[in-house]
């Protein structure tokens, strides 16, 4: 028990729709700014366990690149288990508004413009959790797909835009004590056909019931952006 309450206390806003429940009558709310040289992406997670098996929530985020919100809330049903490997399904429904640029030329010869389309639009979200505790952190993958369509609401229509995202996210996670507790991650996603993976290393310090956050995101490959995430955990 008390390893299961120690993972629960660090793991939360590092894997989100991680495998483990939240349990019964329990609640968890995180915030998170994310700050790299493109702009600021603030997020915002929150869930209840309904049972001990059953835990519904929202995950989403605000970024000024793109002038977006995208918000999800989901059911995360978390398999019995009598060992430390750990197993949960998710499903989700989400809603998304965005500004997207783009190049437009009117016809053959004609010069190329850039205009900006506001669309928004509603998509499925489908997830697979594993985790395994250790003794001294934990170990979890994270794997959610995303489909749907975003419709454009400009006049006359610009063209619609189908969503479909593929993320996994590898932890690591080693507790140095009660309280201190360092994580590794590796993210690995497909953006609308655009592939796109970072490391991130990162710590949290627990006050009680509340934990700080900070970590370090590089981009790898075309993406070489460097992140600072800042953030705080709360459980009720």
């Amino acid at each position: 028990m008390r390893l299961l309450v120690l993972l629960l206390l660090f793991t939360p806003g590092l894997l989100h729709a991680g495998a483990w429940a939240r349990g019964e009558g329990e609640t968890f709310a995180t915030v998170a700014l994310e700050a790299r040289s493109s702009g600021a992406v603030l997020t915002f997670y929150g869930e209840r366990g309904l049972s001990e098996r059953l835990t519904v929530g929202i995950d989403g985020f605000i970024t000024d690149t793109d002038k977006s919100l995208t918000a999800v809330a989901f059911a995360r049903y978390t398999f019995p288990s009598q060992g430390p490997n750990v197993w949960a399904i998710s499903g989700g429904l989400g809603g998304e508004y965005r500004t997207d640029t783009l190049q437009q030329q009117a016809f053959a010869g004609a010069p190329i413009v850039t205009v900006e389309s506001t669309r928004a639009g509603a998509f499925l979200r489908l997830g697979a959790h594993y985790g395994r505790g250790l003794d001294n952190g934990w170990i979890a993958a994270d794997f959610s797909y995303d489909y749907g369509v975003l419709l454009s609401l400009e006049v006359p229509p610009l063209p619609d835009a189908e969503i479909k995202r593929a993320k996994l996210d590898l932890t690591y996670g080693r507790r140095i004590n009660d309280r201190l507790s360092v994580i590794g991650q590796v993210f690995l996603q497909d953006y609308d056909g655009t592939a796109l993976q970072s490391v991130q290393l990162g710590a949290a310090y627990a006050f009680g019931k509340t934990t700080f956050e900070a970590g370090l995101r590089q981009g790898l490959g075309p993406s070489s952006e460097t992140t600072l995430k800042l953030g705080l955990w709360r459980s009720f």
